[in-house]
């Protein structure tokens, strides 16, 4: 069986702030990875929903909404404060995904809610299945029917309650799936939503809601007038420069930004790079200390964070690779001491290779006309990219993921699948999912025989079975 990596899928999460995991850093005396408390008092109001079948919903107030059917497309609105009863029992299958910690949920009725918060803080859910012997999991995605957006997931031994603690966004749409850990595992449960609890303080050198941010590195804080070294600091960061090591040190410098896995009241270090076009991204870092590296799409924005790194001890190097740098906007660079007292100097190298794969190839009708030297971009979830290849009469032709940078296939940075299909653009000629898995090279290489001329397609997603949420680039060679 596979190992998989961590590298991809800890991105991945962490763009959801997650609290109940830590950042798989090098010591658990770091972060043992136990979920946060919040101790602000809420008052809830109950709502019944009935099946997505057509259940009648019941009486409720603010705190839940049955006017819908529990799909992506009409899902349950719920407010945070608020509580709802439901039964998936004989419910449709109504989201594809699964959450990371189920087994099979697609064969499992599900019920989909929706919120929006008003305030920027921690929020607790909690579902607690009416039958105790009942596995139930709940998973949560910013866009619904995409599996690549999913933040967090959670899976408590029956009978326990399931209880997910995270950090939301005022005025982002969230949406909470409660489906079964597997086939058979539906029932009644009741859904409970906390209050947001936020940041009341941003100069008392405390984290008033429990979520390991101090002060300003909370995104709660980050409209606060105590807070407006932050635009100057994202104003005045260093120019990135792939190809080029950089020193720096983290020592006396101010504590203004966190990330999921590193900076708790820790100085950093910030580096910006905009790219003339669409881009991935690979950085090391070489320090004595305890030090990591974050990346943001948006430099004073904690929810715009693409990739976090702290996976070592001081004096071993960090690697955060096939990170996605969107062409003509800024990305914000952090190097950042794990905690305080870890600040020290470090070397900062990178690395940056443009993308030519066009995006919206997501079916054969569109796809790219295959050029030599085609790098594209594998994003979480649905992605998959299309290619065409022109052979000539009795013709073998080879299509092969390769490496971005040097040793991402024997390094396991890469986990691809690829399918040749003939002309009509659905019958698989060739399937491979990896070159070499027993020495953990993930990249794929597939081989169609004696082939007409014609015009075939290629196919190029993340490993289905294995790496469905994962995100990466590749090189595709095609030789025939």
């Amino acid at each position: 069986m596979k190992m998989r990596r961590g590298l991809a899928l800890v991105s991945l999460l962490s763009v959801g702030a997650l609290l109940a995991y830590g950042c798989g850093d090098d010591t658990t005396s770091e972060d043992d990875g136990s979920p946060t408390t919040s101790t602000q008092q809420t008052t809830t109001t109950t709502t019944t929903v009935g099946p997505s079948s057509g259940g009648g919903p019941g009486s409720g107030g603010s705190g839940g909404n049955a006017e819908g059917n529990g799909t992506c497309a009409a899902p349950f609105e719920i407010s945070p404060g608020g509580m709802a009863t439901g039964d998936t029992t004989g419910v449709p299958d109504n989201n594809a995904s699964l959450g990371v910690c189920q087994a099979d949920g697609a064969n499992t009725g599900d019920h989909v809610y929706t919120f929006t918060p008003t305030d920027t803080g921690v929020l607790t859910i909690t579902l607690t299945p009416g039958d105790g012997a009942l596995d139930m999991v709940m998973y949560m995605h910013e866009a619904c029917d995409n599996p690549g957006t999913i933040n967090q997931c959670a899976d408590a031994i029956a009978p326990d309650p399931d209880v997910l603690q995270m950090r939301v966004k005022a005025g982002q749409p969230y949406f909470l799936i409660v489906d079964g850990y597997d086939a058979g595992q539906e029932g009644a449960y009741t859904l409970e939503l906390s209050a947001v609890d936020v940041e009341d303080m941003c100069m008392d050198m405390m984290d008033d809601n429990m979520d390991a941010l101090f002060d300003c590195e909370d995104p709660g804080c980050g409209a606060d007038a105590a807070c407006t070294g932050i635009a100057a600091a994202c104003t005045g960061a260093t120019a990135l420069t792939p190809g080029t090591p950089q020193n720096g040190d983290t020592t006396g410098v101010a504590s203004l930004f966190a990330a999921t896995c590193t900076g708790f009241q820790a100085g950093e270090k910030l580096y910006s790079i905009t790219p003339s076009q669409d881009a991935i991204l690979r950085l090391g870092l070489a320090s004595a200390t305890d030090q990591g590296i974050h990346v943001r799409s948006t430099c004073a924005d904690f929810f715009s964070e693409v990739g976090c790194t702290d996976a070592q001890v001081g004096g071993t190097d960090e690697l955060l690779s096939h990170i996605l740098l969107d062409g003509g906007q800024a990305s914000a660079v952090f190097v950042e001491a794990y905690a305080a007292g870890e600040e020290g100097p470090f070397t900062l190298t990178s690395q940056i290779v443009n993308i030519t794969e066009t995006e919206g190839n997501n079916t054969y009708q569109m796809a790219n006309a295959f050029s030599p030297g085609t790098v594209g971009y594998i994003s979480p979830g649905l992605d998959e990219d299309f290619y065409s290849v022109t052979v000539t009469a009795n013709s073998n032709l080879t299509v092969a993921s390769t490496d971005v940078f040097a040793g991402d296939c024997a390094g396991s940075q890469i986990d691809t699948e690829i399918q040749i299909l003939d002309t009509d653009g659905t019958t698989e000629l060739a399937f491979n999912d990896d070159i070499d898995e027993p020495n953990a090279n993930y990249c794929s290489s597939a081989t169609a025989m004696n082939l007409a001329a014609g015009t075939y397609f290629v196919r190029v997603s993340s490993s289905k079975q294995f790496c469905s949420l994962c995100r990466f680039g590749y090189t595709l060679t095609v030789n025939n």
